[in-house]
């Protein structure tokens, strides 16, 4: 058995970790108050009668993700068809997402701080728990592609470079904000 170090294990969780935020989460979390007259057409009938949306997904949280949508919606000019195929893209993203943390969380964290590092039992152990991991991440990764793919496709030329530029900057209130939040950390570990 190979010894895994953790600076091995730390490239997958980085890549995990940096792609978790995917292009979509701030346009769209799947929420919406599902209520009559909230703009989701065809989706407001089955979400009155308790059909897919709900749970955690209520209330002021909803609303934002209802507004990054329309704010997402009305950017990119989406017709109503598209409007329509966009909800469900991210609707099926959403169920995957949920899904993928339920897997994560029933899954059997191996014990990796206790026992013998050096005996084999302990080795398996801990390949096993990358292999899962690292599955994990891949299942994650590809779910997201899928997305993406599916997210183009429903979008014209125009759309598409518009969307690119929506991209572009969201990535650049984020290291933005990213920046302001490490002159913070540096600011209080002066004082």
């Amino acid at each position: 058995m190979k010894h895994l170090s953790t600076r091995k294990l730390i490239l997958p969780l980085a890549i995990a970790a940096a792609l978790s935020a995917s292009p979509m989460a701030l346009a769209w979390s799947g929420g919406g108050s599902g209520g009559p007259g909230d703009g989701y057409s065809k989706h407001s009938q089955r979400d009155c009668q308790g059909g897919k949306r709900g749970g955690m997904m209520h209330g002021s949280q909803g609303k934002m993700s209802q507004h990054r949508f329309e704010h997402m919606a009305t950017r990119l000019s989406l017709s109503e068809d598209q409007r329509d195929a966009m909800r469900d893209i991210f609707d099926k993203q959403r169920d995957e997402r949920r899904e993928q943390r339920q897997q994560k969380k029933d899954q059997d964290r191996p014990q990796l701080f206790s026992g013998d590092p050096t005996s084999s039992d302990y080795q398996s152990m801990v390949e096993e728990a990358t292999d899962r991991a690292a599955e994990m991440a891949r299942q994650r990764i590809q779910s997201r592609a899928d997305t993406y793919a599916a997210i183009y496709d429903v979008l014209n030329e125009e759309q598409r470079e518009i969307w690119a530029k929506m991209q572009a900057e969201r990535q650049e209130m984020k290291d933005q904000r990213r920046e302001r939040m490490e002159q913070r950390r540096g600011e209080d570990r002066r004082n």
